[in-house]
């Protein structure tokens, strides 16, 4: 493997993408959150498996009865979901 990207590199889906994965930061799902993000339509298909990632986080948080993390991740969700519509607005 090379060098690792730096930040500048690196999507901000791609960045999310990594935190879904495990390595959490921070500013975790910050990027889908934010309403001044415009998504890249390339993206789409990690945009898809983040919001994916965040429902099948959000009932583990609710068998869990982790309830505040329920409201983050959901937080998150609506980001996501809104992220995907604007792609869907814009492809026609």
């Amino acid at each position: 493997m090379g060098a690792p990207a730096s930040r500048s590199q690196v999507t901000d889906l791609e960045l999310r993408a990594e935190d879904v994965a495990g390595e959490r930061g921070v500013h975790e799902h910050a990027c889908v959150r934010c309403s001044l993000l415009r998504p890249d339509p390339a993206q789409r298909a990690r945009l898809t498996y983040i919001r994916d990632n965040l429902i099948a986080r959000i009932a583990e948080a609710e068998r869990e009865d982790w309830l505040g993390e329920v409201e983050v991740l959901q937080t998150s969700l609506a980001g996501a979901q809104d992220k995907l519509a604007q792609l869907d607005a814009e492809a026609y």
